[in-house]
């Protein structure tokens, strides 16, 4: 299994769905790339809907679910403004893709993702920790918010506080909070990869 093809917060993810009764739809908000997270959900009778703002994100994740003969219900889209209405899936979910956004912007996809959950439904983010180092050797245009240019595109990483975090998901029930370090070490240089993911709830 290639090590980019699941991760464990999915599976944590499906752990809070199962212990909280969720229901069966489920929407991956930056759903795009070569290994859609959204197959982890594909053998367990989930309705498995993706977004992403990337067409050529999107086409890949395509040919991977045909490939693979799973059935995703994929559309072009922006995490800050999500064309489904008010209380439509059972657990939504962004993972590494809302960091990439100024912290204003940042705020407008998660009350995005909150307002498509519906009561009782299950929702997971994670963000970058500002104890993360690798990213404080770009340009710091705002505080927090660093920049990197790369392929003729500026890049954007936003670290976030835990109070931040939690400030944007003041409207939801934090069922866990997970503060997660990873160090590279096999380099000439090793640096720092810091996480906050949060497993929430809308409540009803």
């Amino acid at each position: 299994m290639n090590r980019k093809q699941y991760t464990t917060e999915l599976i944590d993810l499906l752990y809070f769905c199962e212990q909280y009764s969720a229901g069966k739809k489920v929407l991956d908000c930056g759903a795009g790339g070569s290994y859609p997270k959204l197959a982890f959900f594909g053998d367990k009778d989930y309705e498995l809907y993706g977004i992403d703002s990337d067409d050529e994100a999107l086409q890949s994740a395509h040919q991977f679910a045909q490939k693979n003969q799973i059935e995703i219900n994929f559309k072009k889209a922006d995490i800050r403004s999500i064309p489904y209405p008010d209380n439509h899936f059972d657990v939504v979910y962004s993972y590494n893709t809302i960091f990439h956004m100024k912290k204003i912007e940042i705020k407008k996809a998660v009350d995005e993702i909150i307002r498509i959950l519906k009561p009782g439904g299950i929702g997971f983010i994670n963000f970058i920790d500002i104890k993360d180092d690798i990213h404080k050797t770009d340009t710091e245009d705002e505080p927090g918010e660093y920049v990197s240019s790369g392929d003729g595109y500026d890049i954007i990483h936003t670290l976030l506080s835990e109070d931040e975090c939690e400030a944007m998901l003041s409207g939801v029930k934090i069922l866990e909070k997970q503060q997660k370090y990873i160090t590279r070490l096999n380099i000439d240089q090793p640096y720092k990869y810091g996480f906050l993911d949060y497993f929430f709830q809308k409540e009803s």
